[in-house]
């Protein structure tokens, strides 16, 4: 049958991607009948939607991998409660959870199955933390479980879940913003895209670079930079030196990205790394064609020339000539669209929360069987 009762430990102080799979994943499990319960900083946003949401939550400041008395409420709150599954979403909270095994007695947690969730950038110390017996991984794409499997982690103790995409958010929030809050179109302007944390692992200054060349052939074309990041001040500086800033709009970040999608000829990821893949889910879903570096995590869904064209990391005329070919060919774009459609369809919530549950099934097998004195 496997676990039906979890608790999810999130450390964010931002309501990025990680934590919206946060709380898409605990609203699913809720749906259906499995207890679960959130526990992350009160001052948190996600902490506030999922209260807002009537999902069950339980304050912990998991402040860092040695907050002691988070690791403390946490043995307690599985020592009290009808848990069986303990999911942690990040470094912080593994290691949160981690101490709380380790300062407990308490048959009940020591039992516990733990799972930690991996993203790309997953820093969760060496391998012996990875291979302990006492824990189960989740790794959202088969690039992430081969690098598990490369630092020594049991394959067998590694579910792959990729990310899921609210396709019926997507779509009622596409349609209701299909005005164009910019005036881009009012304009004649023909708008690139990006939607993301603008961070140093995003590179948004591969795009800045390739923005420069299709500029140069194309003076109506215009750059939409949506999100916000300590990377912010730099980009804008370097769209000005780049001598384009008259032609990029830096929006911030949006707390719902439709009407940006919505105006978007090309959507455009220039990451080095990315995983979770969201921002491109969502773009596959709205109907924007993708043009993608080929980065970890994304190629999962980025099929060139069917879901998405996708270039090198860090080539910018690669990135404009991708970007050229989809703006001047319409029946690219037209299959461009249909395949990221049709390839979000496949990553939706439901199959996201489905294929969860189905980890903790089989991971709950192993565990069950690596364990005799398991009732």
């Amino acid at each position: 049958m496997g676990p039906t009762a979890s608790l999810h430990l999130d450390s964010g102080r931002e309501f990025r991607g990680a934590q919206r799979r946060v709380l898409y994943l605990v609203q699913g499990l809720a749906q259906r009948g499995h207890q679960a319960v959130l526990c992350c900083p009160r001052t948190s946003p996600l902490f506030a939607r999922a209260e807002a949401a009537g999902l069950a939550c339980s304050a912990l400041t998991l402040r860092s991998g040695l907050d002691f008395p988070s690791a403390v409420r946490l043995a307690r709150l599985v020592r009290d409660a009808p848990v069986d599954l303990v999911h942690a979403h990040d470094p912080q909270s593994h290691s949160i959870a981690r101490a709380a095994q380790g300062i407990s007695h308490e048959r009940s947690l020591q039992a516990n199955l733990f799972v930690t969730h991996h993203d790309v950038n997953d820093d969760h110390g060496g391998p012996g933390r990875l291979q302990h017996a006492g824990v189960h991984h989740i790794a959202s794409s088969r690039q992430i479980r081969d690098a598990l499997v490369r630092r020594g982690v049991d394959a067998a103790r590694i579910a792959v879940v990729p990310d899921g995409v609210d396709l019926g958010s997507v779509e009622r929030t596409g349609s209701a913003n299909a005005r164009d809050p910019w005036e881009f179109h009012a304009r004649g302007l023909q708008v690139v895209g990006t939607v993301g944390d603008l961070i140093r692992e995003r590179n948004q200054t591969v795009l800045l670079q390739a923005f420069v060349l299709l500029r140069a052939q194309n003076p109506d074309i215009h750059l939409l930079v949506v999100g916000d990041g300590p990377m912010r001040g730099v980009l804008e500086k370097r769209a000005r030196n780049l001598g384009v800033a008259d032609a990029v709009t830096f929006a911030g970040r949006m707390e719902d990205a439709g009407a940006a999608y919505a105006s978007m000829r090309v959507f455009v990821l220039s990451s080095d790394v990315e995983d979770p893949c969201s921002p491109v889910l969502d773009a596959m879903a709205a109907g924007a064609p993708v043009v993608t570096t080929a980065a970890a995590g994304v190629l999962g869904v980025a099929r060139h020339g069917s879901s998405a064209l996708v270039v090198p990391p860090r080539d910018p005329p690669a990135l404009a000539h991708a970007i050229t070919l989809v703006l001047g060919q319409p029946d690219l774009a037209a299959r461009l669209v249909q395949g990221g459609r049709d390839m979000a369809a496949q990553h939706s919530v439901d199959h996201m929360v489905e294929a969860t549950l189905a980890a903790y099934r089989g991971l709950g097998q192993f565990n069950d069987a690596a364990d005799p004195q398991r009732p």
